[in-house]
């Protein structure tokens, strides 16, 4: 076993796919999804979540998405939302945050700090932090399309700019062995 002696940490977050995680031309079929984990009610872990996805269920004049998808097909249901939620398990920034912001939909999330240190409420997505408020955040966006869509564009460049596996894989080399790379100048070449 090796001892390194570096005691450098960094944080890295999670990241989008822009390959992936794209913006594609779908009929806009659900006013609000949720793509993921729905806990089970013995689960102390994501109770809220639960518990949420439980009343929004309920909403009778919305068309929602509530289960899990893969992939491309995770891809195609964001892009086919009005409006896509996040609940995290445990107030932890996920994946689904860069997922949707990366497919050009607009993200609502319940409010986590690290989560609003990399993107500005109401500019990249909205947070919300009580259920009469998300319920009053999706009335409202549902309503005001342009703003809506222009929030998620916003997302998605904020996403792209600084949040892709690209950069992540530029700050892995660079703060492990000091290998520099101009990130935009690669993608330039594969694209």
């Amino acid at each position: 076993m090796h001892r390194f002696n570096r005691t450098k940490v960094c944080w890295l977050p999670y990241a989008c796919d822009p390959y992936l995680h794209r913006r594609i031309n779908q009929p806009l079929r659900y006013d609000l999804a949720f793509v993921g984990h729905i806990p089970s009610p013995k689960s102390r872990i994501g109770r809220e979540r639960r518990k949420l996805l439980l009343s929004i269920g309920e909403l009778a004049s919305k068309k929602v998405f509530i289960g899990n998808a893969w992939q491309h097909d995770m891809v195609a249901l964001y892009n086919s939302s009005k409006l896509v939620l996040d609940i995290s398990r445990s107030k932890e920034l996920n994946w689904r945050v860069f997922e949707v912001l990366g497919c050009g939909r607009p993200l609502l999330t319940d409010y986590r700090e690290e989560v609003a240190d990399i993107f500005k409420n109401r500019e990249h997505l909205a947070f919300y932090s009580s259920f009469e408020e998300l319920i009053e955040l999706i009335d409202y966006y549902l309503t005001n399309d342009a703003e809506r869509e222009e929030m998620a564009r916003k997302g998605q460049e904020e996403c792209y700019r600084a949040h892709t596996l690209d950069h992540r894989v530029k700050t892995i080399l660079e703060e492990t062995i000091g290998f520099k790379i101009d990130v935009e100048t690669v993608q330039k070449k594969i694209a």
